[in-house]
């Protein structure tokens, strides 16, 4: 699974999926993690080097200190983050907006009827992909003007689902 990370200015991407390796930007880590404290503190073996780091998440941030430092670390799914992408940009206010299926799938439904009015975060269709089911929001208000997909269709990445005004 890969993540995005925000930590002050610079951003990282972060995949872990194989056990006992971390790759950060590229380079793989050996790293070992064993929690010592009800979940909030961690004992970390980084490629030989050891650390000990509390860890706190409020509103989304995870915030870790580690000795004397403490950062604040915005982390975010890859796929969600690539979803938020994919439905911005046609992102044009005063136009059309186009809903797009962000990766390939099956539409599972949608909550959407043309002449709808939708509101920002609205959920107006369903992809499943991978086994889970995606809710697609409008990051924006607007009037449904097309539906170009229906239950039970199978689409490809970027394909156009719903069209608002």
């Amino acid at each position: 699974m890969k993540y995005l990370a925000d930590l002050g200015t610079t951003s990282y991407t972060i995949d872990i999926d194989h056990p006992g390796e971390v790759v950060v930007d590229g380079v793989p880590h050996v790293v070992s993690l064993e929690t010592v404290n009800r979940g909030t503190t961690f004992s970390i073996l980084i490629d030989d080097k050891s650390y000990e780091a509390y860890v706190e998440r409020r509103d989304g941030v995870y915030y870790v200190e580690i000795g004397s430092e403490r950062h604040a670390i915005a982390v975010e799914d890859e796929r969600l983050a690539k979803l938020k992408r994919t439905l911005g940009a046609d992102d044009d206010i005063s136009g059309e907006f186009i809903v797009k299926a962000p990766m390939p799938g099956l539409v599972v439904a949608v909550r959407v009827e043309v002449g709808d009015t939708v509101e920002p975060g609205q959920g107006v269709a369903i992809l499943e992909a991978m086994k889970m089911e995606n809710e697609l929001k409008t990051p924006r208000a607007g009037t449904v003007k097309a539906i170009r997909a229906r239950p039970g269709q199978a689409v490809n990445q970027g394909e156009t689902l719903v069209v608002l005004e």
